[in-house]
């Protein structure tokens, strides 16, 4: 009677088990967080701008952002769900820059390890230059040095050790060369929009066509990368 017992209580195990497979089979995103649920929503919409314009005093400044980017921004820096993380640096390829630097800002927090921050905010400045060389006006290039002071800035000041990996050229070298092989596995197709027309040059600058961005970002890394080979 009871190996009988423990035998059905072993069967609603294993059917208990296989029901659970089954949602998650059929439905991967069944154990994701509500967080990563709607940043995946957020970046999945078509790219859409809006324009702002701010006054400060006789300072008129005009941005031109992804509608959804403050939300995004947001979740990405102050959700504290596990899985955000994992699932940015997967997609990573596919997403504007942008987004890497606050990844990076993201993982500092969570005080990941120095190098594997500094690989991603490598990545990031790497393609966001890369996407700047694609707009028409070179004053676009303004925007790169706000974001280093805005947000590569702080992401450093949350490792003690900062200062010493940054004066190691060596050590550097290394992870550069890591972003290089990460990057041409995963090639960058997302538009410059978000920084040609970002306000940050004489007027909202157009993008070189959509059919000279693989070469020139091509040619553009090729140069930003030459002195890791000398």
């Amino acid at each position: 009677m009871l190996k009988a017992f423990i035998g059905i209580v072993c069967l609603c195990l294993v059917v208990l088990a296989g029901i659970q497979i089954f949602r998650h089979v059929s439905n991967p995103s069944a154990g994701e967080s509500a967080d990563l649920r709607k940043l995946k929503e957020l970046l999945q919409h078509p790219y859409r701008t809006e324009t702002k314009i701010t006054q400060a005093g006789n300072i008129t400044s005009i941005n031109t952002v992804d509608v959804h980017e403050e939300e995004i921004i947001n979740l990405i820096v102050k959700s504290r769900q596990r899985d955000i993380t994992p699932w940015l640096q997967q997609h990573a390829a596919q997403y504007c820059p942008k987004y890497l630097y606050f990844l990076a800002y993201r993982m500092a927090i969570q005080k990941a390890p120095i190098q594997d921050t500094l690989f991603w905010v490598f990545l990031a400045q790497m393609r966001a230059a890369a996407d700047a060389a694609l707009c028409k006006d070179p004053a676009v290039g303004q925007y790169l040095v706000l974001l280093n002071m805005e947000i590569v800035y702080p992401t450093l000041h949350a490792y003690a050790k900062a200062e010493t990996l940054m004066n190691d050229p060596e050590q550097l070298k290394q992870i550069m060369k890591k972003v290089v092989a990460w990057d041409e596995q995963h090639p960058q197709t997302n538009s410059p929009d978000w920084i040609c027309k970002s306000g940050h040059a004489v007027s909202t600058s157009e993008a070189y066509p959509q059919n000279e961005w693989e070469q020139r970002r091509r040619d553009f890394k090729r140069e930003y990368t030459a002195s890791l080979y000398k």
